[in-house]
């Protein structure tokens, strides 16, 4: 209220919202928005289609940047050679590529021929792997990972090819890592398409991360032995190892009162039965396997796994040479091929035949293995001594020379 000469007026208060009769025009663009959207929620779903993933991934090329760090044309040309090979390859087998990551090409088949298309190119991993080697003039090797099922195209702005997404792309990228140099990894949903037309082997169930457990299989040879693996933050990691170390001095108490109430017994006269004995004294009342072999049974597959190499092919390299003194030879065509071990230096070949492989023995780690092997013997053959009716040991000798003893004590098949 303003007074003025004794006039009363009354001044209005300005509206709440002068835009008021917009909100119609909000409530009918909010309903075209939803109408849209069930529109665009449709077509996805209509839009989902069936293919073939394949992704193929160059072994070794952050060794190979390193190597070349002073000459980065060197690397980025045989990137570069290897992405516009597979490309070429990959369309000429009615399939297409949709997307370069890093040294890895991933590529969709979706023709009605799909299945059969994408066999072709992974069938042919040994001559790509030949080809590569020969176009950039550098030993090449890859691997592949293949899968099957139903994928929607996604159109991103500024991106000239779709981008598939789905569960079959998911799947595919986690199991690649299962994958070997020169070796082709599947999951069930494709390899149960393949029938007769390519040999597969069942490796196992492997966990992959938000999809659970799943068959893995490898096509053409079986060299691949899935490892699960644990992953812990640093934190549960430095707690875990807190608690062994409370664990193993706990145990050193144990043991040195173990050891004064045996020191006691026998001044009393008394002799201890041998579940009450020291590790380090039972070989004085015979062998024990679950306190004395099966540690060393333990030692050995714990120094195979370190390798980072398929057990079965790192097994096989020192079943061999502790047999024998023998090794491998290399043979791409036959699939008999182990590259792990050669990168990772395990093995060498010899001087007179480049072809033929044999354990490294100047290899640290081949050396603990080595050493663990002849004391695990050691221990074998005094069991067979101690124990020549034993029923485990009946179809064949208790010894590492035996390939059914690694089968069934290692869980390594050293015969592939």
């Amino acid at each position: 209220m303003v007074v003025k000469k004794g006039i009363s007026k009354v001044v209005k208060s300005p509206a709440i919202n002068t835009k008021v009769s917009q909100l119609e025009e909000y409530k009918q663009l909010i309903q075209k928005v939803e109408e849209d959207a069930d529109k665009v929620v449709q077509e996805i779903r209509s839009g989902f289609q069936d293919v073939v993933i394949v992704f193929i991934d160059l072994v070794d090329s952050t060794r190979f940047k390193v190597q070349f760090r002073d000459e980065p044309e060197q690397w980025i040309l045989r990137l570069m050679q290897f992405s516009n090979f597979l490309s070429q390859l990959i369309e000429s087998l009615n399939g297409k590529v949709v997307k370069y990551i890093g040294d890895e090409v991933m590529a969709i088949f979706d023709h009605p021929s799909k299945v059969n298309d994408a066999l072709n190119l992974v069938i042919r991993i040994d001559e790509i792997q030949e080809a590569l080697t020969e176009i950039t003039g550098h030993d090449t090797k890859v691997k592949i990972s293949i899968d099957k099922g139903p994928v929607y195209l996604v159109e991103y702005s500024g991106h000239k090819e779709l981008d598939p997404q789905g569960t079959a792309v998911d799947r595919c990228a986690r199991i690649s890592k299962y994958a070997l140099p020169g070796t082709v990894i599947t999951s069930f949903e494709y390899q149960k398409f393949i029938g007769k037309r390519a040999v597969t082997f069942e490796l196992g169930d492997a966990n992959l991360k938000g999809l659970g457990q799943t068959s893995l299989y490898q096509l053409f040879e079986q060299s691949i032995s899935i490892e699960e693996k644990i992953e812990v933050s640093r934190n549960d990691y430095d707690k875990l190892c807190k608690e062994l170390d409370a664990i193993h001095a706990e145990n050193s108490e144990l043991l040195l009162m173990n050891q004064n109430l045996q020191s006691e017994l026998k001044t009393a006269g008394i002799e201890p039965s041998s579940e009450n004995l020291l590790p380090s004294e039972v070989s004085d009342y015979g062998l024990d396997w679950n306190n004395d072999i099966q540690p060393a049974i333990s030692e050995l597959q714990r120094i195979i796994k370190k390798s980072g190499v398929s057990k079965s092919e790192y097994g096989r390299f020192l079943f061999l040479y502790f047999k024998s003194n023998d090794g491998q030879k290399y043979n791409a065509y036959e699939g008999k091929t182990f590259d792990s071990s050669i990168e990772s230096n395990l093995v060498t070949n010899l001087q007179d035949n480049n072809n033929y492989y044999i354990l490294n023995e100047n290899n640290k780690l081949n050396r603990l293995a080595l050493e663990a092997m002849d004391e695990l013997e050691g221990l074998l053959q005094k069991w067979s001594e101690e124990q020549p009716g034993d029923e485990d040991f009946e179809e064949y000798d208790c010894s590492l020379n035996e390939p059914k003893f690694w089968r069934e004590w290692l869980e390594i098949n050293v015969l592939t």
